[in-house]
């Protein structure tokens, strides 16, 4: 049960980070408050890209640890 609310803070705090990095981007982007459905779906769709690249950044980098610790108990 601690490791599900874990890994929905971790989702949480992903999003926001994705959310973020998105909006750091959009400045010339910026919609009106009458935005449009597409504009809407757009950001949605860069949200979810973002945070699937910043998933993948860090599962290369948990395999390249696995990979290093892998290489050292062959060693022994």
């Amino acid at each position: 049960m601690a490791d599900d609310k874990k890994k929905s803070n971790g989702i949480a705090e992903l999003r926001r980070k994705a959310e973020l990095k998105i909006a750091s981007r959009q400045s010339a982007l910026e919609a009106s408050s009458g935005e449009t459905d597409a504009k809407r779906l757009l950001h949605e769709l860069q949200v979810h890209q973002t945070e699937l690249e910043m998933q993948n950044e860090e599962l290369q980098a948990t395999s390249r640890e696995l990979q290093i610790v892998n290489n050292t108990l062959e060693e022994l």
